[in-house]
């Protein structure tokens, strides 16, 4: 159990006065081959994925810019990336 911040989850946002909450249940981890599985699924290389982000309407990949014989590219510093966007149907 959680106690929320005053306010929280309380009609009309009442202050002063801290629930308790149930969170859903997360796992305390996830396997990197699941990780893995999750890419491929979603038809991306995983060697290709620097970051997701899943929203309600769309997924917000950054990619890792490789030449046309894979090999990975530097911008500066670091990897240079691509963020792309694609719907969810």
């Amino acid at each position: 159990m959680h106690t929320a911040p005053p306010g929280l989850g309380t009609p009309g946002g009442a202050r002063g006065r801290a629930h308790t909450v149930q969170l859903p249940t997360i796992p305390e981890r996830i396997p990197r081959d699941t990780l893995r599985d999750i890419y491929r699924l979603l038809g991306l290389d995983p060697g290709d994925v620097r970051e997701l982000t899943l929203g309600l309407n769309e997924l917000t990949a950054t990619l890792y810019l490789s030449t046309h014989d894979g090999h990975k590219i530097r911008y500066g510093d670091g990897p240079a990336t691509v963020k792309v966007c694609i719907p969810i149907d």
